[in-house]
């Protein structure tokens, strides 16, 4: 919390930067809701504390959304690196193509992870209370929600570094929070996606 105080002070970005402090813990899924709801743009992103952002994917993504009015939900792809940083997993060869991603693509391969999304305020400020109150994480849910409409988009680039370690909640085998070995988590969090 002081550092990135500091780092606000230091580049001189008070005006559009802010930092909070919780004084309790809410939770991961509650969490990220006030953050969401702390903003005022009209595009909204989320970030965690494993990702890194390539430089342009603000301006990739931001530029994409402000020109295509039937986009409410953009999503990017990611380069998975390990904890010291070194390449795991990249995706395939990306073309730089806006693609029009359906409902039973999203419930088979749930592309829209927080971390590759971008929101446009309508969608979130008309489902945000729902999805909340539901006790479901913030992404899944609006990507779902915009694939039913038509309106959730994926730019074929790698906007995103991922770390993945053995403290990540999703991605790998070897985590004890993974898909892998924990089969009824996975199991529950797809039918979730059905039934929401």
């Amino acid at each position: 919390y002081y550092i990135v105080q500091k780092f606000i002070h230091e580049k001189g970005l008070e005006k559009t930067w802010r930092v909070y402090q919780n004084n309790k813990n809410y939770g991961f899924i509650d969490n990220f809701f006030s953050c969401m709801k702390k903003t005022n743009g009209e595009i909204i992103f989320m970030c965690d504390q494993d990702d890194i952002w390539l430089k342009n994917k603000i301006s990739s993504m931001t530029g994409i959304l402000e020109k295509n009015n039937q986009i409410k939900a953009l999503i990017c792809k990611e380069v998975r690196i390990d904890g010291q940083g070194n390449v795991a997993q990249k995706s395939m060869k990306e073309t730089g193509k806006i693609l029009k991603i359906g409902l039973a693509e999203e419930v088979r391969a749930c592309l829209g992870a927080g971390h590759l999304l971008a929101l446009k305020r309508e969608l979130f400020e008309h489902y945000a209370e729902d999805i909340q109150n539901s006790g479901l994480t913030f992404d899944v849910p609006f990507c779902l929600i915009a694939a039913t409409q038509g309106t959730l988009y994926q730019i074929d680039s790698n906007l995103v570094k991922r770390r993945i370690h053995n403290n990540n909640t999703s991605g790998i085998s070897k985590n004890k929070y993974g898909v892998f070995n924990n089969k009824s988590r996975y199991i529950e969090g797809r039918r979730c996606r059905l039934a929401y």
